[in-house]
């Protein structure tokens, strides 16, 4: 699958799977959007994306 250039949205990305998957993602190429109720970790998250672009958007998901 091409990732490169691809813009994407990982919930829960500031710890655990999430944050495995993001950063996967942006050493392939792809913009992240990483989406967490945590606003620290997904912002350091964010930051030490390589490859790609990361953005952190705080937002929690729980009851949707």
């Amino acid at each position: 699958m091409q990732i490169n250039g691809k813009k994407v949205i990982v919930v829960g990305g500031a710890s655990g799977m999430g944050r495995a998957s993001a950063e996967l993602l942006a050493e392939r190429g792809a913009s992240v959007a990483i989406l967490d109720r945590e606003a620290s970790d997904g912002k350091d998250v964010a930051a030490s994306l390589t490859g790609g672009r990361g953005l952190f958007y705080p937002a929690d998901v729980t009851d949707f």
